[in-house]
């Protein structure tokens, strides 16, 4: 048998590597673009000079407490057949041996399959990041309850009835607050970040670079981005991401969302995006978050806690770090946009 060889990551393996991730070339450029002037860090397993598995860390900016971090978020992949020889814990103890040496912080959202890698490299369970739900139509209602599509069809009244009870809520103007769509951020939201973020023990740093390569730079996405500004300056945004489904479905996901911590500034942006996503004929939205005062404002507008969620591990190699400060659930804040290249 072809002996596995275990190396660092080289900017030729882009080609082989997006084959392996399933992505074109364009998307793997823009991965490895990254938001910070930091290389991205991973190790690659071949054989034969074949890429057979890779596990790859996306670096970016982490605020906690006082200090900004170096953070990596990002996971293994193993080609179909490849998953012998521990292929998974080898390139683990690499990468992190890695981010260990630079001192950083690795943080991410694994799935079951690789819960053992997660303790074999000491990553610690934060939290759960649950995921709230708003549905607009009737026949997304009963699909979610019933499989069969004649009892559904019984249901739908039932189901029409039922969403006649949550009118939206009258939301109070926060005076002179306008909420307009963009196509890009400027300078002005590092000024918001600025504002917010001392409020945030611990918050990937979102600034103009950040949120440019994340939201608006990635290749054959195209995600609708909403500001909310008072005088031509921002106190808000919301990022989303609307999406056909084969069954003729309409699905968005909120992906991101900030603003300043004022009732009637979220209540309105987020008013405005039920307004908007109504036009739109979605017929559900989701949004992951961590964040109580977010939380309270969907409740106020009729979301309500789906069973999904997506689980928060993290280990920090920083020194002088408090451990309980960055382990304490509390302090991180995430949204679902992060769950996804950070």
């Amino acid at each position: 048998m072809a002996q596995t060889n275990i190396r660092k990551i080289e900017l030729q393996d882009r080609e082989q590597m997006a084959a392996l991730y399933n992505l074109d070339a364009d998307t793997c450029r823009w991965l490895f673009k990254g938001s910070v002037k930091i290389p991205v860090l991973g190790y690659i397993a071949e054989i034969d000079a074949k890429i057979i598995a890779a596990y790859i860390k996306i670096p970016h900016l982490l605020k906690i407490g006082d200090k900004i971090i170096v953070a990596y978020c990002g996971g293994p992949i193993v080609a179909e057949g490849c998953r012998g020889n521990w292929v998974y814990p080898r390139l683990a103890l690499k990468v992190f041996s890695e981010v260990k040496r630079y001192e950083g912080v690795v943080y991410g959202f694994p799935n079951r399959v690789i819960t053992f890698l997660v303790k074999k490299v000491l990553m610690k369970p934060i939290k759960e990041i649950p995921e709230y739900v708003k549905i607009f139509t009737p026949g997304f209602l009963v699909k979610r309850k019933f499989k069969n599509r004649l009892i559904s069809k019984l249901f739908v009244p039932l189901a029409r009835l039922k969403l006649s009870f949550q009118p939206p809520r009258r939301v109070d103007d926060f005076g002179g607050l306008e909420i307009k769509k963009i196509d890009i951020f400027d300078e002005r939201i590092n000024d918001l970040w600025g504002k917010v973020s001392s409020g945030y023990p611990i918050i990937l740093v979102r600034n103009k670079e950040y949120l440019n390569w994340r939201y608006v730079e990635e290749p054959h996405k195209k995600n609708t981005i909403f500001i909310a500004e008072k005088g031509g300056e921002i106190l808000g945004y919301i990022i989303l991401n609307i999406m056909q489904r084969n069954e003729g479905s309409s699905y968005c996901a909120i992906l991101d969302l900030l603003t300043i911590k004022d009732d009637s500034v979220i209540l309105q942006l987020l008013s405005f995006t039920i307004n908007f996503l109504l036009n739109e004929k979605a017929d559900v939205v989701t949004f992951l978050t961590s964040d109580s005062f977010q939380v309270k404002a969907l409740n106020n507008l009729g979301f309500v806690k789906s069973k999904y969620s997506k689980k928060l591990i993290a280990v920090a190699y920083t020194p002088n770090l408090n451990a309980s400060f960055f382990l304490n659930p509390g302090n991180w804040f995430i949204t679902g946009g992060e769950t996804r290249y950070a």
